[in-house]
């Protein structure tokens, strides 16, 4: 099991959850930005009370003092991560990208936990399939973790300069950003955003012309086409399948194939 990588990644507000029903006390107001020492020992103590080797923590703060909420649209936003991990006979370590944020104005705040979660992965991932000699592989190896959340928040930012889930971001742009923005504050131009690829704009355009968008449970994939040819029939130019239920996967791919029409 040396080369298997179990982590659990919050937001603040998971942390602060999970902390007051673990009975967890803090001398003041559990806040990432504020009381970063005192934040980051509650997530050490929440990771040997949940038994998992890396817990991380993703977090957002508006740029500007007085504006909205860093989860709303458009506002100038500072991100940033912290994770603590351990294993067998390991000391506890934390790292943090707060001395390096990035800064970023989304277009939608959707989809940047699991764009952080892609970023730290691909890159930790990566060290582990080469099978260290280190036991666990990221054992006294904290730079290396940190390159992995400043992957994770600069894809986060990244991805929410498109709309929705879907993303564009390539490897090679990923890249060009770690590449300029090495061991400092990223701040990304809204002016840097990244082009829909053909496929997500094709999808984008239908949607903005859908006068309805339904939503689509079956229970048996034998329903999924005869349901989407008559949608299709009715005007309707997308649609989203539901994974529900066991025939999800078998309906979505039978819509994908016969009723092309339809996305």
């Amino acid at each position: 099991m040396r080369d298997c990588l179990s982590l659990l990644s919050l937001s603040e507000a998971n942390v602060r959850s999970l902390a007051a029903s673990h009975a967890i006390r803090s001398p003041a107001p559990l806040d990432a930005a504020a009381n970063p020492g005192q934040f980051e020992a509650v997530l050490a103590q929440l990771r040997c009370l949940l038994g998992v080797p890396l817990l991380a923590c993703t977090i957002k703060r508006p740029l500007h003092q007085g504006t909205a909420a860093a989860s709303d649209r458009r506002v100038p936003t500072r991100r940033w991560s912290v994770l603590v991990c351990g294993g067998e006979g390991a000391e506890t370590v934390v790292v943090s990208t707060r001395r390096t944020p990035v800064e970023h104005s989304p277009r939608e705040p959707l989809g940047g936990g699991d764009a952080w979660l892609a970023g730290f992965l691909s890159l930790v991932s990566g060290v582990a399939s080469a099978k260290l000699p280190a036991s666990p592989f990221w054992a006294g190896n904290p730079p290396l973790l940190e390159l992995a959340l400043r992957r994770g928040d600069l894809l986060a930012a990244l991805h929410q300069y498109t709309h929705g889930d879907l993303s564009s971001v390539s490897k090679q742009e990923l890249a060009a950003a770690e590449a300029t923005w090495a061991g400092k504050t990223a701040a990304l131009d809204p002016a840097e955003a990244l082009a829909p690829s053909d496929a997500s704009q094709e999808l984008l355009d239908r949607l903005q012309r859908s006068w309805l968008l339904p939503i689509i449970s079956v229970s048996d994939a034998a329903d999924a086409v005869p349901l989407a040819r008559a949608l299709v029939a009715g005007g309707v130019l997308a649609a989203e399948v539901v994974l529900r239920n066991d025939a999800a996967l078998e309906a979505l791919s039978r819509i994908a194939k016969q009723v092309t029409e339809l996305r």
